[in-house]
């Protein structure tokens, strides 16, 4: 745990979302059990909006046909799932591509932290101590320290990749990385995100 960052690494499990919250409010907060409970309750909700229409209607009965959309039988949890779990902590989650995060794009390096998905895999990248981002991707076997000069790069690159990145929104609870890169505002010689070459995927 450098810098006191916590940051779970993904084995054979499909369990990137738990990690992804889990790095995000740095500490074991949310188990796959946990958010399987909260996306059966999202499909229970689901199921009696649709049934108001009538448990005969074609809609509902087509509904009902389908596997559930907040989670598979690999454990690959919806959006709607990571919101619903943040909602504890007054916490939100907005695309950044919303009309409304005009400065989330321009000015990345402002915000707190941001969660990227790509089909089935989610992680975190996150500001520690006001000015320290570093990618808290469950897929890497450490933290990866993002200078705020390559953090747009970063975000950009994802996207380019496919990924959807939302904003987090919200206070984020204090950690030891917190406290630990409090007023430092770059590590220089630290090893870090780098832009990838032209002819790099």
């Amino acid at each position: 745990m450098e810098f006191g960052i916590y940051h779970e690494v993904q084995k054979d499990d499909a369990l990137c979302a738990a990690h992804c919250l889990n790095s995000l409010l740095q500490g074991q907060y949310f188990s796959a059990g946990e958010l399987t409970e909260i996306a059966e309750t999202l499909d229970e909700l689901e199921r009696q909006t649709m049934a108001q229409n009538g448990i005969d209607s074609v809609d509902f009965l087509k509904f009902m046909a389908q596997d559930s959309k907040n989670v598979d039988l690999s454990g690959n949890f919806s959006v709607q799932v990571l919101i619903k779990a943040l909602e504890a902590f007054n916490i939100s989650l907005i695309p950044l591509f919303h009309p409304s995060e005009k400065n989330s794009r321009e000015n990345p390096h402002l915000q707190n932290a941001f969660i990227a998905n790509y089909m089935s895999h989610w992680f975190t990248i996150r500001k520690f101590g006001g000015s320290i981002w570093f990618n808290l991707n469950s897929l890497f076997k450490e933290p990866e320290y993002v200078s705020s000069t390559f953090l747009s790069l970063l975000l950009s690159q994802l996207q380019q990749e496919g990924y959807t990145i939302f904003v987090v929104k919200g206070i984020l609870p204090e950690s030891k990385a917190d406290q630990f890169l409090e007023g430092l505002t770059e590590l220089p010689n630290y090893k870090k995100y780098q832009k990838p070459k032209q002819n790099q995927k």
